[in-house]
């Protein structure tokens, strides 16, 4: 093999990486943004997820186990809101999946926070919001990471 043919052989090679490269960095750049815990109401106070009845615990349960989530918080706002919640689930990166809320959850459950308690003989008025989940109508089919967006 003379010089002239290494030489080619050396950029091809070098397209083919660079070619390589931009296909895996344009994958990378259309990947979705993952989802963050925030509160995006400067009304909403004193948020607490976790195991009903251990407050001190995260908010994991096992898949088809009778262990529910409890979510409570306050909102000061003046206004009378309702609050409804939606079920997400992500991949391991806390992006959204592409699944209908079917492939992943069954039954009807009813997505208004019904659990509200109003403050009384406070400096500041508030309700308080308590969400139990999974709802006694709804089972979760998939496991995995999941949001659950208020």
């Amino acid at each position: 093999m003379d010089y002239k043919q290494m030489r080619c052989k050396q950029v091809h090679r070098i397209v083919f990486f660079a070619a390589w490269l931009s296909v895996f960095s344009a994958g990378a750049q259309s990947r979705k943004s993952c989802i963050k815990d925030t509160i995006a109401d400067d009304q909403i106070f004193s948020v607490s997820f976790h195991r009903e009845g251990f407050p001190l615990s995260i908010p994991f349960i096992y898949l088809s186990s009778d262990e529910h989530l409890e979510l409570m918080f306050d909102d000061l706002s003046p206004l009378q809101r309702d609050f409804s919640w939606q079920l997400i689930h992500c991949n391991r990166f806390w992006e959204e999946e592409a699944l209908s809320q079917q492939e992943y959850m069954e039954g009807f459950p009813d997505t208004r926070i019904y659990d509200i308690k109003t403050s009384s003989n406070t400096t500041v008025s508030y309700r308080n919001f308590r969400l139990i989940f999974p709802a006694e109508n709804m089972q979760i089919l998939l496991s995995g990471n999941y949001v659950l967006r208020i």
